[in-house]
């Protein structure tokens, strides 16, 4: 074998090596993917993340300036349980910078349980911010039959409508009676 043919043996052979790492290094990061797919089974299920930067849910919430004359909305009592006469449930938040506009929904449901074989929708809310505001806020008011006592989530969506792949997560609170 002569020295140009090593030299053209090492060029393939590293190619292939190359290569091979590429496609390993994919197969892996493919597998890792599909591991955290499986061990989170159902990720809209859990608190977003990575897109806001403060969520609460609150008694209400106050409106303050910051340093550059925008209005910014502070939670006032945030909690996760709230009692039955309560005329309104906030969703308080604070996004991270952007250079698009969003279009935040939230579906308010009661939860399963006593007796309910589904979640119920209650309401719907919306907010649409400018690339300028970075805080905001949802309010559900009291439905009509009151607030029942059980469990409830507030499903999160980003977009200008509800489809299956808009949530971006859901947020449990408890309402427990009033005394």
């Amino acid at each position: 074998m002569s020295l140009k043919m090593i030299g053209r043996c090492k060029k393939i052979y590293s190619g292939v090596v190359f290569c091979t790492g590429v496609i390993i290094f994919a197969g892996m990061t493919l597998c890792q993917l599909a591991i955290a797919a499986q061990e989170g089974e159902n990720v809209v299920d859990n608190p977003p993340t990575g897109f806001f930067t403060k969520l609460a849910l609150a008694h209400g919430y106050q409106a303050v300036k910051d340093v550059f004359q925008t209005d910014r909305y502070k939670p006032e009592k945030p909690t996760s349980t709230f009692k039955s006469n309560v005329e309104a449930i906030f969703l308080v938040f604070d996004l991270l910078p952007r250079e698009n506009p969003a279009h935040i929904i939230g579906q308010l449901y009661l939860d399963k349980g006593d007796g309910r074989q589904s979640e119920k929708l209650l309401e719907a809310e919306e907010v649409y911010l400018t690339t300028s505001q970075d805080s905001g806020f949802l309010e559900f008011g009291r439905p009509p039959d009151g607030w029942i006592p059980g469990d409830y989530k507030l499903k999160i969506h980003l977009g200008e409508k509800v489809t299956a792949a808009s949530q971006i997560g859901t947020l449990r609170f408890k309402v427990v009676p009033a005394t």
